[in-house]
């Protein structure tokens, strides 16, 4: 990659087809060298993966322009790649033989973005914040690099309008209540959910409403 920007190479030059930088990418795989990179050459931080492509409209007979893309940052799909990986503290071998990140790696994903600057507040199209996708994870290092950037624990995302607390509770069905109490009683009780309470007590300092 460096050798590449060294040679010229545009850091915003994306596929016709696909709306995501290079910053996209290495934050997706969880390369925090190539994160730090790119970071280091000036790539922005908060550019959405989102673009615009002509189709042709048969009805109407003319060429039209649509959206496509998601509206993610960097810093969104760092926490989204970990977020789909739920439980991936260790690398997992994929079927090509590939090697997915680990969890741990898109957290210094996450900081490194964080630190050069980008929002914390931020959403997809869809209404989904970077607080939304890692609440569900169970890793509460990241929810509170981001509440420490102002990560807003109110937000709703569109449709179900849930914040990121929902999401937690979402993520290992159980109910808000339920998280609630265990993290009061944490000696007390004994679950394998013990990393999401952690999290519910993370958003709920951080001025989760409960209600």
């Amino acid at each position: 990659v460096r050798a590449l920007l060294d040679a010229g190479a545009s850091m915003d030059a994306r596929k016709t087809d696909e709306p995501a930088t290079a910053l996209h990418h290495a934050a997706e795989a969880g390369c925090l060298e190539q994160v730090e990179v790119l970071l280091a050459a000036g790539a922005s931080v908060d550019t959405p993966r989102t673009g615009k492509k002509e189709v042709y409209d048969e009805m109407d007979h003319v060429i039209k322009t649509e959206i496509v893309g998601d509206g993610a940052t960097a810093l969104l799909v760092a926490c989204e790649a970990m977020s789909v990986n739920v439980g991936a503290a260790v690398a997992m071998a994929r079927g090509d033989g590939e090697v997915e990140p680990s969890k741990a790696e898109h957290v210094a994903v996450v900081s490194a973005l964080l630190d050069a600057g980008a929002s914390a507040t931020t959403s997809r199209l869809d209404g989904n914040t970077a607080l939304h996708l890692v609440a569900r994870v169970g890793c509460t290092l990241p929810v509170e690099h981001l509440l420490a950037a102002r990560a807003s624990t109110s937000a709703r995302r569109h449709g179900d309008g849930a914040t990121p607390l929902l999401c937690v509770c979402d993520a290992v069905n159980e109910s808000l209540s339920t998280m609630i109490y265990w993290g009061q009683h944490c000696g007390e009780v004994h679950t394998d959910k013990v990393e999401h309470v952690a999290t519910v007590q993370a958003l709920v300092k951080g001025g989760a409403s409960v209600d």
